[in-house]
C-alpha cells in the first residue's frame, strides 16, 4: 500500500529526533513487527532503517536530513512511529491525532482503549516556509487571480 509513515525518537524532554520516512508500508499492519515491539532505542533504530531501506524511503543521514515531503512536519503523514525513550515503547500516532499502543491496536483495541493519554504529539517543524519558496519560485510580477480570473 501507499501509506507513509514517519520515524522518530522521542526523549526525556519531549524533543523528536527524525530518523527516516517511507512512502509505503506504513499501515501498523504492514509495520515490520521487530520495530513495534522494540525496547532499545539502538535496535529500534536499526530496525527503522532496514524497514525504510527494503521500502525505499528515505534515511536521515542518507539525504542530509532533507525532509522528503511537501507538508511541514509529521501531522500530514498517515502514520508516525515514535521510540518513547522515558518508557522504553514504541507508540504509534495516525495524522497527528491521539498517541496510541501499537500493540493493542494490533490485538484488536479500539484506537480510544490504544490511546496511552500523551494528548497530542508537537512534531518538530522541518520545513521552513522560505525553503517552500525556494523549492517552488513563483512568477514575480504575475498575480495569480488575475491568471485565474482570465480562465473563467
Amino acid at each position: 500500500m501507499n501509506t507513509k509513515c514517519d520515524f522518530y525518537v522521542m526523549g526525556h524532554d519531549g524533543s523528536m529526533e527524525w530518523i527516516g520516512s517511507s512512502f509505503k508500508n506504513g499501515d501498523i499492519n504492514e509495520i515490520d513487527l521487530k520495530i513495534l515491539v522494540q525496547g532499545d532505542k539502538t535496535l529500534f533504530e536499526e530496525a527503522v532503517i532496514d524497514f525504510v531501506k527494503e521500502n525505499n524511503g528515505f534515511i536521515k543521514e542518507d539525504i542530509n536530513g532533507i525532509w522528503p515531503w511537501f507538508w511541514s512536519d509529521s501531522r500530514m503523514t498517515d502514520y508516525t512511529y515514535m521510540f518513547h525513550v522515558c518508557t522504553g515503547r514504541v507508540l504509534v500516532c495516525e495524522s497527528g491525532g491521539r498517541v496510541m499502543d501499537p500493540i493493542k491496536l494490533l490485538q484488536g483495541m479500539d484506537k480510544i482503549g490504544a490511546d496511552v493519554g500523551m494528548g497530542i504529539v508537537v512534531f518538530p517543524k522541518m520545513i521552513v516556509e522560505k525553503e517552500i519558496v525556494e523549492v517552488f519560485p513563483s512568477n514575480p510580477g504575475v498575480d495569480i487571480n488575475d491568471e485565474l480570473a482570465e480562465g473563467c
